[in-house]
């Protein structure tokens, strides 16, 4: 697996040559140059990169002596961050360094967030349609629509992730998928995957569930428990799935898998065939992995949604029998200590919804205020950047103090973020 630690996300505009280029935004073979990974030497190269790529990963140990460090004065100059991890670089752009960010900025972000997530929307509401008369996925549209969503993670992972709080206005099948894809490229591209392998990841998280559509509609969504009948037809949809994608054809194997093994465990408590340790790739656990918090933090129809901490806090009690502690870890670490859309109180009392922050200052996020101190609502919803200096006069909060839940307080996280920054679908 690449390490990316030691690789820094570069826009194509900034590139110059005697860089290294390590990784790009999409499969090597869909680019044409000689090499997979190469040092920049002619102005056709750059040409190149600058018409097939939005971005690329430099490799410092391999570039020209003196190139890269000037390459880092222009892109901390610019805003693009330092050697951030992939997908974290959007939120110091965004954010910036100021106490109160341009809302603006974010707006933008989230509006092109939103768009990729509307036509994923669409494709899959074709696709189910499809997969219940009867025909086959259409495997090339689902392969784009994949692209797109790993070019839009890539690039505005924040923005992506504000999005899965949404309130769900379509089918919660539809939004639960598209939530379980963009969580586990986001996932994905932290642990280090990339090209081919990151969008089999994708797409194999996109269509996870597709098995459900033979499933009675009531039976999804019931309030009450299911009977032992109904319980092991549910069971079935896995393999269900698995099985209507594999006929599309030219699908591979480790997105089949995805599809198939989702829902299995560690200790072999999983279904539908019980496997255990070894036997579950990496890539599936991280999606069953991340199938599992969108689940617990979504409102269903018989149950509420549960606060992200306390989802995360039962994840890794739970990881030695269900994803492994390593993983579990990871991810927690992948989305924050206060994960985006999180409502928290602040050290003098107001409640905020943590919008993002920088790799460097995760315990200081940079959240939109909702109540006061003394529990009205703000009539003008500011963004607080809690790691930069407080104001110096009158009362500042620079710390947050614990995750709340929004439903204690009669807050609508999803209603809020809908309004504030205009996007609605």
């Amino acid at each position: 697996m690449l390490d990316v630690r030691y690789l820094t996300r570069v826009p194509v505009a900034m590139l110059r040559h005697d860089l290294y280029v390590a990784e790009a935004d999409r499969p090597w073979d869909e680019i044409p140059v000689m090499f997979q990974g190469f040092l920049i030497r002619t102005d056709e190269e750059l040409q190149v990169l600058r018409a097939y790529c939005s971005f690329v990963y430099v490799e410092e140990a391999r570039s020209r002596d003196g190139v890269f460090a000037t390459l880092q004065q222009d892109l901390r100059a610019d805003g693009a961050g330092d050697n951030q991890s992939p997908g974290q670089q959007d939120i110091a752009a965004a954010i910036g360094r100021q106490r109160h960010p341009d809302k603006n900025r974010l707006r933008e972000r989230l509006a092109s967030a939103a768009d990729s997530r509307t036509a994923a929307g669409a494709f899959l509401s074709s696709a189910w349609d499809d997969a219940r008369l009867g025909r086959t996925v259409n495997s090339r549209q689902a392969r784009a629509v994949v692209e797109d969503l790993v070019s839009q993670v890539s690039g505005n992972t924040s923005a992506s992730l504000w999005l899965t709080n949404l309130a769900r206005k379509d089918d919660y099948s539809t939004a639960h998928s598209i939530n379980v894809c963009v969580l586990a490229l986001a996932f994905g591209m932290e642990q280090g995957l990339r090209g081919r392998r990151l969008e089999n990841l994708g797409l194999g998280a996109l269509l996870h569930d597709i098995g459900k559509v033979d499933q009675p509609g009531e039976r999804l969504t019931r309030t009450g428990s299911l009977n032992r009948a109904e319980w092991q037809a549910m069971q079935r949809h896995p393999d269900d799935g698995a099985e209507k994608v594999a006929a599309t054809g030219n699908i591979p194997g480790e997105v089949l898998d995805i599809i198939r093994m989702h829902h299995e465990r560690i200790d072999g408590t999983g279904y539908p065939r019980g496997l255990r340790g070894g036997e579950i790739p990496e890539t599936v656990r991280l999606v069953g992995l991340v199938n599992r918090y969108d689940s617990l933090t979504s409102d269903r129809p018989y149950r509420q949604g549960r606060p992200a901490d306390d989802v995360l806090q039962d994840l890794y009690n739970d990881s030695a029998a269900t994803y492994g502690a390593e993983l579990v870890q990871a991810f927690i670490h992948c989305i924050g200590i206060f994960p985006i859309g999180s409502l928290v109180e602040l050290d003098n009392g107001a409640l905020g919804v943590v919008v993002g922050s920088s790799p460097e200052n995760r315990l200081k996020p940079t959240v939109l205020l909702v109540r006061t101190p003394d529990g009205d609502y703000y009539q003008k919803r500011l963004l607080v950047n809690l790691a930069a200096d407080p104001e110096p006069t009158g009362p500042s909060s620079q710390h947050i103090r614990r995750v709340v839940n929004p439903a204690r307080y009669d807050i609508d996280v999803a209603g809020i973020v809908a309004f504030e920054f205009g996007v609605d679908f």
